[in-house]
């Protein structure tokens, strides 16, 4: 059987938030921090969750006492590079080695994501080399769009005109690790730093994926799974959230 990996990158700061505190840690629902909610629906589901911080991050854990399950191993980026270059240090070892495993990346903003879907992005594995779920939004800042079946990933803060409407992803990704490692290591050597940021992007791996393999495009989520908390407005719209399912119930 297949080992069960998720790869959190965790490295932002909490500075648009108003808060002192690492982003992965904002507090959403009384005490409950985005980690508690990623953590609480993945730990039953995974083998293995590779905690990606920033040494400030790894900092405040310990200063906090914050308890991190056996199954969580702690990694730094010790300079903030990119999301690529983050996710690069929690994968490359694992592409190394010959193990059959399957890896999901999920965003470390991103605290509404549950375990039926990752159950399901695993399940589909079986018969696909990666499954992402997308969502029809207004206004997206990353656009994943078709075209004669090639896709064109398009990122508005690399300068990239996005359309009205179109597809987005959730920040999460599946992929069966033997097709990731085929096209991992030629993309990392690619000189293909963002325009504006100067970063590798990760998402423009998937086109280089798109191209080759088999991928199912998970089109059944609600819009709210979406929700990634980057600024004031989208915290508290989490809020707003979590409190009208709590009356839900």
């Amino acid at each position: 059987m297949a080992k069960k990996i998720l790869i959190v990158p965790a490295a932002g700061k909490g500075t648009r938030l108003g808060s002192s505190a690492p982003k992965i840690f904002t507090k959403i629902d009384g005490d409950e921090t985005v980690f508690d909610y990623i953590i609480n629906e993945a730990v039953e589901v995974f083998d293995e969750i590779r905690l990606i911080l920033s040494p400030e991050g790894q900092l405040y854990v310990k200063r906090h006492g914050i308890s991190i399950p056996d199954n969580i191993y702690i990694l730094v980026q010790e300079v903030p590079t990119g999301m690529f270059d983050a996710i690069d240090i929690a994968i490359s070892e694992l592409l190394n080695s010959n193990k059959n495993e399957r890896i999901v990346i999920q965003w470390g903003d991103q605290p509404l994501i549950n375990k039926e879907l990752y159950r399901s992005l695993i399940k589909d594995l079986e018969l696909f080399d990666a499954a992402i779920p997308l969502i029809w939004v207004r206004r997206p800042y990353v656009q994943f769009k078709f075209s004669q079946k090639k896709l064109k990933i398009l990122e508005s803060r690399e300068g990239d005109q996005c359309d009205d409407v179109g597809f987005k992803d959730i920040g999460l990704f599946s992929f069966d690790k033997k097709k990731l490692s085929e096209v991992w290591g030629k993309y990392k050597s690619l000189d293909s730093a963002g325009n504006v940021t100067n970063e590798k992007s990760f998402l423009k791996i998937l086109e280089y994926f798109s191209n080759n393999f088999n991928i199912h495009w998970n089109l059944n989520q609600p819009n709210f799974r979406g929700l990634g908390i980057n600024t004031q407005n989208e915290l508290e719209e989490v809020k707003k959230l979590l409190l009208n399912f709590k009356y839900l119930k």
